[in-house]
């Protein structure tokens, strides 16, 4: 029985509840550049889900460790999705999504093609390759307000793939039980995730706000090049202010006063900064989107 709860029932009730989160998702996300990355989550959820089915039937362990571990690294393509999501080229990007997973995946066309009764071996390359992606997965989610979420999934894709991994290639991380665990914790994320993105920033500030969400939501990466953009512009026009990881500051470092007065003073003081988030975050973001953050009180 317990068996079958950690094979059968908690894959798949975590799978449901993957679904439904996903479902609700879709309203916050699509006036953002992130449509290709909630299409992407798909494929994880069914394959995983598909695998867990299958594994109930008379497939071989050789047969269902390489559906697996397709089905597991389909999980990067969310994820590399989001990387390339900067308009106009974020429709390009997703045929890079696809290639990542077809080379993901030569490990498991090497075994069909050359050696069909033999078992998945990945090479130190790859092995090495997989500890880049969790890695850096983790770099550019964890410092956000999601990272929660983010050492969820993390902990699922590393429990998923630590068979292939290079410091671990004990049997027993092989075993559908534990194969069953990554379910719930992949689960939590999307849950956490999705609560997190349906619940704005409370920050004072307007421009404080859209660029918390916008940093929380599209990660470490296109956080730190957009600020790198504002506070480079504001050198140039010898701003007193600078774009940090938690909002804006005075360039001597010192916090601005967060009220709500003070929050419109700061746009009239620099009446160039909307504009300026404004043209930087469009190719992310809809024009809605970002008048829900600064509540038109830059008009």
């Amino acid at each position: 029985m317990n068996q079958v709860v950690t094979t059968l029932v908690l894959p798949l009730l975590g799978a449901a509840v993957a679904a439904v989160c996903l479902c609700r998702l879709r309203r916050s996300i699509w006036e953002t550049t992130l449509r290709a990355a909630w299409y992407w989550s798909w494929l994880p959820l069914f394959t995983q889900a598909g695998v867990t089915i299958c594994g109930r039937g008379d497939l071989s362990p050789e047969t269902l460790t390489l559906l697996r571990f397709s089905a597991t690294t389909s999980l990067f393509c969310p994820f590399m999705s989001v990387l390339g999501s900067k308009r106009p080229h974020q429709g390009a990007w997703q045929f890079i999504v696809a290639s990542l997973w077809c080379v993901l995946n030569l490990p498991v066309l090497e075994v069909l093609a050359y050696r069909p009764a033999g078992g998945l071996v990945a090479s130190d390359a790859q092995s090495l390759f997989l500890v880049g992606l969790i890695g850096l997965l983790a770099v550019v989610t964890l410092p956000t307000r999601h990272w929660l979420a983010a050492f969820f999934m993390v902990a699922a894709q590393t429990i998923w793939l630590a068979p292939h991994l290079p410091w671990i290639h004990a049997t027993e991380w092989a075993s559908p039980a534990m194969y069953g665990v990554g379910f719930p914790l992949a689960a939590a994320a999307v849950f956490l995730f999705t609560v997190g993105v349906r619940r704005p920033s409370r920050a004072n500030l307007p421009c404080d706000r859209l660029w918390l969400d916008f940093r929380d939501t599209f990660g470490a990466l296109w956080a730190l090049r957009v600020a790198e953009r504002i506070n480079q512009e504001a050198r140039r026009r010898q701003w007193d202010i600078v774009l940090t990881w938690v909002g804006f500051r005075r360039a001597d470092g010192s916090p601005l006063n967060d009220s709500p007065q003070n929050g419109g003073n700061l746009l009239a003081e620099y009446p160039a900064l909307s504009p300026l988030m404004r043209n930087l975050l469009r190719r992310f973001v809809s024009r809605s989107w970002m008048e829900e953050r600064l509540g038109g009180e830059d008009d």
